[in-house]
C-alpha cells in the first residue's frame, strides 16, 4: 500500500523568487533536464529577466517533492490558447504514479483557474489527457 498520502503532506504556494536559495535549488533540481528550457528559465528568472511568476510545490514531510510555475509569460514554447496561462509541473521520479502530479494540477486550477499545458514526451501526453478527463 502506497502511504504517501498518509505521511505530512503540504501545498505551498509562493512565487520562486520569494522562496529561500535552498527551495530555489530543490526547484531546479526537479526540472527536467540542462535542455528543457526550465534551467534557462531559471537562471533568467534569478537575473531578473523574467516576472516573477506563481509556483505551487508539495513538501512530504521536509521534502520537496514536486513543482509546477504558472506563465502568462509567452516564453514557454508559444502554446497560450484562449489567453490561458501555461502550466509547467515536476514530479520526483521517485513519487510519480502516486496521485501527486493530478492533485497539483486540481490544485493549480483552483488557485489560479484554466490553463494549458505543453506535452513533452507519450508519458506526458497521457498523463494531461487523464488530467484533462478527469481520471
Amino acid at each position: 500500500m502506497d502511504t504517501f498520502w498518509t505521511v505530512p503532506t503540504t501545498f505551498v504556494a509562493s512565487t520562486f523568487l520569494d522562496e529561500s536559495p535552498d527551495v530555489q535549488d530543490r526547484l531546479a533540481q526537479l526540472v527536467l533536464g540542462p535542455h528543457s528550457g526550465m534551467d534557462q528559465y531559471i537562471i533568467d528568472l534569478r537575473a531578473g529577466r523574467w516576472p516573477n511568476e506563481p509556483i505551487l510545490y508539495v513538501k512530504r514531510d521536509k521534502h520537496i517533492v514536486a513543482w509546477c510555475v504558472r506563465s502568462n509569460t509567452p516564453r514557454f514554447y508559444g502554446n497560450f490558447t484562449k489567453n490561458k496561462p501555461e502550466i509547467q509541473l515536476f514530479v520526483d521520479e521517485n513519487y510519480r504514479r502516486r496521485g501527486i502530479g493530478s492533485s497539483m494540477m486540481a490544485k493549480a486550477k483552483e488557485l489560479w483557474g484554466d490553463y494549458c499545458v505543453c506535452p513533452w514526451d507519450f508519458a506526458s501526453i497521457e498523463f494531461f489527457k487523464k488530467v484533462k478527463d478527469g481520471k
